[in-house]
């Protein structure tokens, strides 16, 4: 039986920034939606850019190094 490699405390923190910003864009979507995937579509062209997944991480990193330099 394999077993799963837990996340590292930096994984865990990018998830944690990418569902805090994306849950509530997604809420945002869907009221503006209502059910219709083009009008989601639309709502990610129109309104405001859908958050990535990969914006989050380079994000995250860009903020920790600059705590890290500021500490030193």
């Amino acid at each position: 039986m394999k077993r799963k490699r837990r996340a590292n405390w930096y994984a865990a923190m990018c998830g944690a920034n990418y569902w805090a910003a994306r849950e509530p864009q997604l809420e945002r979507a869907a009221e503006h939606a209502v059910g219709y995937e083009t009008d989601e579509k639309d709502y990610y062209a129109r309104v405001e850019p859908q958050i990535m997944f990969r914006q989050i991480l380079i994000d995250t990193g860009l903020e920790h190094r600059a705590r890290k330099e500021a500490a030193a």
